[in-house]
């Protein structure tokens, strides 16, 4: 019986690690006990083991694994004959294949016309110019953070009760909503900077989601800075 024929028949979703027959046992086909194929791979001409799908099998083996760092100890051992002259099987490439290779090629493509427009005197140009709007914007967050300090460093408290106040409040929320936005809260992301500039970074998990990117104590209350399909910024006592 042939590989193939024997998979259709004896195994469902089996990994598969393939032997030859040897006058002291057996040994990997492939060299590594972690050669190992799905065995809807092998059917459907894919994977390592592939080529031999047309092999007959001459039985099944057991490996003892115990002390062993093999990763699949539990796949199936068949040993298979072996052939002088072992066909070679093209690898089947499917849809789903092929539509990430095009995506491969679509992005470096792109990141090669990317790169030549950088590389142009437009394009440096236009580099320059973002690169002094960004560091005209970090000049201003970062000024801003200093007139945090200046007037409620000693009582920050009072600044964060304000702002929550602000912005969790209905009439607030309730207009934003009216606005067809989800609630802007400017002033919380800027507390958020003074934060990691000031305050202490928190790594004490009962504060945390699965969403949570950093979080400092900042006076009597933890600022969080969570990322998902969007990100915020949340507020909690100490």
């Amino acid at each position: 019986m042939k590989l193939g024929e024997f998979i259709k028949s004896f195994s469902h979703n089996n990994m598969i690690r393939l032997h030859y027959e040897m006058e002291s046992g057996t040994k990997c086909v492939l060299g590594d006990w972690d050669n190992v194929s799905m065995d809807h791979e092998i059917l459907k001409g894919k994977g390592k083991n592939r080529h031999y799908i047309n092999n007959e099998v001459l039985g099944l083996v057991g490996v003892n694994f115990q002390g062993s760092s093999t990763r699949y100890p539990e796949a199936l051992n068949i040993v298979i004959e072996y052939l002088e002259n072992q066909p070679i099987v093209d690898e089947v490439v499917d849809g789903i294949d092929v539509m990430f290779n095009e995506i491969e090629i679509s992005t470096n493509k792109q990141l090669e016309q990317l790169k030549a427009h950088l590389e142009s005197p437009k394009g440096k140009a236009s580099l320059s110019k973002w690169a002094k709007k960004y560091a005209n914007e970090m000049e201003v967050k970062d000024r801003w953070v200093e007139k945090i300090k200046k007037y409620y460093g000693d009582n920050i408290d009072l600044l964060i009760e304000k702002l929550m106040d602000k912005y969790y409040s209905k009439e607030y929320t309730d207009r934003e909503h009216k606005m067809n936005v989800e609630p802007r809260e400017p002033l919380l992301w800027l507390l958020r900077d003074y934060a990691a500039t000031y305050g202490e970074e928190c790594e004490d998990e009962k504060y945390f989601n699965d969403f949570t990117a950093e979080a400092y104590y900042i006076g009597s209350y933890v600022i969080q800075l969570m990322i998902g399909q969007g990100s915020c910024i949340r507020i909690d006592e100490k």
